[in-house]
């Protein structure tokens, strides 16, 4: 942090030589001020410079003197707070210096009072290992000896717990092989009468249900044919009263016919009633018809009901 103060300073005075180069040749002539170039007055004569153009020039040379002035002003502010700051810094490092004699001196009888002090603590750390091991070694003598004896009795012990173990297992084991055998012969015998139980139903279930089926398919049976028997008399009876008005009625047209072949004029030739004959068998027959689908369809739905 110093170094690069100490670089800054040295920066800033060589800026400050080359805005004035030669302070004492300046203070010397007089100071030359923004104000004294821009009314600076010339001698005129014949074939001279343009007044304007050297005006401009003396302008612009007044600018940039002022600006340079203004710079070297605010330079030499900054390099007096350089210079106090530099001060300050070095006075500050006399204290430090002084500080840290002070505290290397603290330091080496810190060191000297801690290597005391550790030596100390070693030499009784020491002396509480020693008292440490040889505390451990007699309690250790006694454990051994305690857990010899604890050792034998635990194996006394273990031998008593496990012969009343063995002998209570093979007394509990014979109570749960006699147990289960009886158990086993109960559910047998159960199983067995069940079994006997199940099958004598399901015999009788099955004389039943063949019995029951075959009362029923003798009954439907019968019921079909005498059914049957009778749609097909009524059929052959309605076919018959059919086939004898279809006869009534051809005759009939056909007396009319002649009857009026034979009343008539010659002249006059009016047309027949034309009444066609019904194309399909009577309004008694289609019913029989249909009373025997259904007969058939309720005996075809009655057997298989059964079956199911």
């Amino acid at each position: 942090m110093s170094q690069h103060h100490i670089s800054q300073d040295l920066t800033d005075r060589d800026l400050n030589q080359d805005v004035n180069p030669h302070p004492n040749r300046t203070h010397a002539q007089g100071a030359l001020t923004p104000l004294d170039i821009g009314h600076r007055q010339f001698p005129g004569r014949p074939g001279g410079y343009d007044r304007a153009s050297v005006r401009a020039f003396l302008g612009q040379i007044a600018d940039q003197l002022e600006g340079l002035l203004h710079e070297r002003q605010a330079l030499r502010g900054r390099l007096n707070n350089l210079e106090r700051e530099l001060e300050e810094r070095r006075q500050a490092e006399d204290e430090i210096r002084r500080a840290v004699v002070a505290a290397e001196r603290i330091g080496h009888d810190l060191r000297e009072n801690s290597t005391r002090q550790c030596e100390l603590m070693l030499e009784q750390a020491q002396a509480r290992r020693d008292a440490v091991e040889r505390e451990t070694d007699a309690r250790a003598a006694e454990l051994e000896a305690a857990y010899q004896v604890r050792s034998q009795e635990l194996e006394s012990t273990h031998q008593v717990r496990m012969g009343e173990l063995e002998s209570t297992y093979q007394l509990r084991l014979q109570e749960l092989e006699h147990t289960q055998q009886s158990r086993m012969a109960e559910l047998e015998a159960a199983f067995r009468g069940r079994f006997a139980d199940l099958e004598r139903d399901h015999h009788q279930l099955t004389l039943e249900r063949d019995r029951a089926h075959a009362e029923r398919t003798v009954y439907l049976e019968r019921t079909f044919n005498e059914r049957h028997t009778e749609l097909s008399s009524r059929l052959s009876a309605v076919r018959t009263e059919y086939t004898q008005f279809v006869s009534q009625y051809r005759a009939l047209v056909q007396s009319f016919a002649e009857l009026s072949a034979r009343h008539l004029p010659l002249g006059d030739d009016l047309p027949l009633p034309a009444s066609p004959l019904p194309a399909s068998p009577l309004p008694d027959a289609l019913v029989l018809n249909e009373a025997l689908d259904n007969a058939l369809g309720e005996g075809l739905r009655l057997e298989e009901q059964s079956f199911a």
